[in-house]
């Protein structure tokens, strides 16, 4: 009796930490560039016991594209991040949702630098920043016709680890380093949406809050068995 409580109190932290992470893929549907998380689970065994443990993976399938109109607006289709300097820190991302800073360089929303093969990317001309600006497919940006710079989409190598980090971002660690994609796929004036579909998680935490819920009884009803069991031999 112990050890189904054990067990369904194992599996109502699991239920827990899945609810977890899917309010947290629901919350992210409408973020740009947003990768979900999908939960897996596995079977710890030892000498004596075993029980379940979630994991998740992260599902880096593509977003659909959204227009905007906004000519600082690009979208990556197929492999690849936008390259970012955060501070001296190298970090990914899909959002690219950028502008330009008061020096004329081309920068994400949280004003970080965004880099191109030759290092942070300068869009002005002469100290004059330029409005009319073209991307083409391989990432080569054109002020008035002027190529003025090239961004560095990464490839991050399956072996290492990618992280999630603050805002939208993907931090790599690992034996190799990231790789430049030669032939990126870059659309001007969209954006990447998340791979998030909306119902799919909703019907998933529904489906959790039963189970959940369905622990929970379960649980009290051993409790009172016990306490009723424990209460009669107590009176012998």
């Amino acid at each position: 009796m112990d050890f189904r409580l054990s067990e369904l109190k194992n599996n109502m932290v699991i239920q827990n930490n899945k609810n977890n992470l899917v309010a947290n893929n629901l919350a992210n549907a409408n973020t740009t560039g947003f990768k979900k998380d999908i939960p897996f689970f596995e079977l710890l065994k030892n000498k004596e016991s075993s029980r379940m443990k979630m994991n998740s993976y992260r599902d880096y399938s593509q977003g659909a594209l959204k227009d905007t109109g906004n000519p600082l607006d690009m979208a990556i289709t197929g492999e690849g991040f936008f390259t970012i300097d955060t501070d001296g820190d190298t970090k990914y991302t899909r959002d690219g949702h950028f502008t330009v800073d008061s020096e004329g360089f081309l920068v994400t929303k949280e004003g970080y630098g965004v880099l191109g093969h030759s290092g942070l990317i300068n869009v002005s001309i002469d100290g004059q920043k330029k409005s009319e600006l073209n991307i083409n497919s391989s990432g080569e940006i054109f002020a008035d016709s002027n190529l003025i710079g090239k961004l560095l989409i990464s490839r991050l190598p399956e072996d290492g680890k990618i992280n999630k980090g603050r805002g939208n971002f993907f931090t790599y660690s690992g034996r190799n380093y990231p790789e430049i994609v030669d032939e990126p796929n870059i659309v001007q004036g969209k954006l990447e949406g998340s791979n998030i579909n909306p119902v799919k998680e909703m019907v998933q935490l529904i489906e959790l809050k039963r189970n959940f819920e369905s622990a929970q009884r379960t649980i009290k009803a051993l409790d009172r068995v016990l306490g009723d069991a424990s209460s009669k031999l107590s009176r012998y």
